[in-house]
């Protein structure tokens, strides 16, 4: 009983999809259907009907009885004709809808996910059996009302040949059910091992985005090492479908046996039937009445039972669309809208390990930063540094400590709030496909004034990105890749970091975030952008991250980090003046420098 609940809430859950993907497309394919196994049943009686009167002895009554008789056939013919080809088309749109209304709810669910569940090979995991299954939904939906038309071909079917004979009808059904259970076990068999097998199957899709797309293509010829993965992806492929292949022989050799049952059946109906018109128990169009009912019973029965295997089949594998839906995220969104300014930013105790490792990237942090303040947080690579802007934009939750703003903790404010506040540049930045004047909008969206242009242009010019708009054909509307447009541009890693820039000065919130800000950029670019910085500083709060330190002196307060530890903080003068670690780093590179 459990599994048949489950069952049912599966077909639920799908047909609700299935309504709000296209109410229009779901209620015509139901009443299509109906009237579709009503024809074959009207256009049965009708025949049995014209071969009775063929039959009979000639007289114009009859013939023109026969006449009206053909007029109903082929118009039974020409409705089943013409709903069948509106049918297809319905259908080939139902599914467009069906598969859109699915991609966007896997894509909500993964733009609001947690950035934890990307460290995780679970979530991709997960995520790959979601996607690879997403077209459940769509078969389950398709095989309802198709299972719903089959079972209604069955019934009838069913209870015309119980007014010749009951116990034919039951046999029908039941030379079947052993095609049924052998179709369900192997059925259950494959699902479980794709799902067991999954990572198999996603390296060999690895491979193939590896030699098929655009990021590797570089190394793939200066390497030579194109064949060398060719080779890789057919050792994992045959492996992987050298063990489906043995379930799918299996399958195929008992499902086979199976079906011998019904052809028996039908086979010492048929002569029975035969018989008893012959010897006059019947008329001469029952044969087809009969014969066709039989046929029809037969390929409801199988297509009623295939369509429950399919929907059983497909029922698990939209269990794994809902786990996917189902994963929950540590990062609560909190209550109360942020107002007014941030006048202080606090950690206080803050810990933190990312998911999976247990060294802390993070240990006891404590640190505050005032309204107004240039902060710099320095050390080296793995120190911890890109983790608290991570933390503090809630992507993660400290596995200890908390963070204040304004005295409160962060996790009581609603995140679209909070993260408005701030603008930040990632050390891993992107520059989209888009136009230029909708890569530097999209951190602004919210924003419709009527001098968009000229807040572009004025976040360009003081990112140090004019130059890059001065050289474009088509201005802010040149797109900034040749992927979708053939006057596309594509740019240097220092100009898409200065694009970079220019989106996060155009979005103008109240605390600035800099990882890394100049890691592409040449000498001069760099000495502009910091120079940005330090004119931004008047009225905002600015908070970087830098390996290079010869333009630190701007920072008032710098915090160096190490091994997830505060282990100095001071301005420029007073760290060098204690000649601890800072001073060590600094004086390193102002060598390296002079060299």
């Amino acid at each position: 009983m459990k599994k048949v609940k489950s069952l049912f809430q599966v077909m639920l859950y799908c047909f609700k999809i299935s309504i709000e993907a296209s109410t229009f497309c779901t209620l015509a394919r139901v009443l299509i259907k109906i009237v579709l196994v009503a024809i074959p049943i009207l256009n049965a009686y009708t025949m049995r009907y014209i071969i009775n009167l063929i039959a009979t002895t000639y007289s114009e009554d009859l013939l023109s009885s026969l006449i009206m008789a053909i007029i109903a056939l082929l118009l039974l013919s020409l409705t089943s004709y013409l709903l069948g080809s509106l049918s297809a088309y319905i259908v080939d749109v139902h599914n467009i809808h069906m598969k859109n209304s699915i991609d966007i709810k896997l894509a909500q669910t993964a733009v609001q996910m947690d950035l934890k569940h990307f460290d995780s090979p679970e979530y991709f995991d997960k995520f790959s059996n979601a996607k690879r299954d997403s077209s459940a939904l769509i078969t389950i939906t398709w095989n309802i009302i198709d299972g719903f038309g089959s079972f209604l071909s069955l019934i009838s079917a069913f209870c015309i040949l119980a007014q010749l004979n009951i116990v034919i009808g039951i046999f029908v059904i039941v030379s079947i059910i052993p095609s049924f259970i052998v179709s369900q076990k192997y059925t259950r068999k494959i699902y479980h091992w794709e799902k067991e097998n999954v990572m198999q199957d996603r390296q060999c899709n690895y491979l193939y985005n590896i030699m098929t797309g655009k990021d590797c293509a570089q190394d793939l010829r200066l390497l030579g090492i194109g064949p060398y993965l060719l080779s890789l992806f057919k050792t994992t492929w045959s492996a992987w479908f050298g063990q489906k292949k043995v379930l799918l022989r299996k399958r195929t050799i008992f499902t086979t046996i199976a079906n011998l049952n019904p052809i028996v059946i039908s086979t010492i109906f048929i002569g029975w039937i035969a018989v008893e018109i012959f010897i006059g128990k019947r008329e001469i169009g029952d044969f087809t009445l009969y014969t066709s009912q039989v046929q029809q019973l037969q390929t409801s029965v199988t297509a009623f039972i295939v369509y429950t295997v399919n929907i059983y089949d497909s029922k698990l594998k939209v269990n794994n669309i809902q786990s996917f839906q189902g994963i929950v995220s540590d990062v609560v969104d909190g209550q109360e809208i942020i107002t007014g300014t941030i006048d202080s930013i606090e950690f206080r105790n803050v810990s933190f390990s990312y998911p999976g490792c247990s060294v802390p990237v993070l240990n006891d942090v404590c640190f505050k930063v005032e309204s107004g303040d240039s902060v710099a947080i320095v050390g080296l690579n793995g120190s911890g540094k890109t983790t608290i802007i991570k933390l503090l934009l809630r992507f993660y939750s400290p596995s200890s400590g908390q963070i204040y703003i304004n005295g409160k903790d962060i996790t009581q404010y609603d995140l679209g709030s909070l993260r408005q506040k701030f603008d930040v540049m990632f050390q891993e930045f992107n520059v989209y496909a888009f136009t230029l004047k909708e890569n530097i909008g999209l951190s602004d969206l919210c924003n419709t004034s009527k001098n968009t242009d000229a807040r572009i242009q004025d976040a360009l010019r003081t990112s140090g990105a004019d130059s890059i708009l001065n050289k474009l054909p088509q201005g802010l509307n040149t797109y900034l890749s040749r992927e979708f447009s053939e006057e596309g541009v594509k740019l240097s890693k220092g100009e898409e970091q200065k694009i970079a820039l220019a989106r996060m000065l155009y979005r103008d919130s109240e605390v600035i975030l800099l990882d890394e800000p100049s890691a592409s950029l040449d000498a001069e670019a760099e000495n502009k952008v910091f120079n940005t910085i330090k004119e931004l500083n008047n009225g905002k709060t600015v908070i970087f991250i830098t390996h290079r330190l010869a333009n630190i002196k701007i920072a008032k307060k710098i915090f160096v980090l190490e091994n997830g530890r505060i282990i100095e903080s001071g301005s420029h003068d007073d760290l060098m003046k204690l000649s601890g670690r800072y001073a060590t780093l600094y004086n390193y590179q102002a060598e390296k420098f002079s060299i």
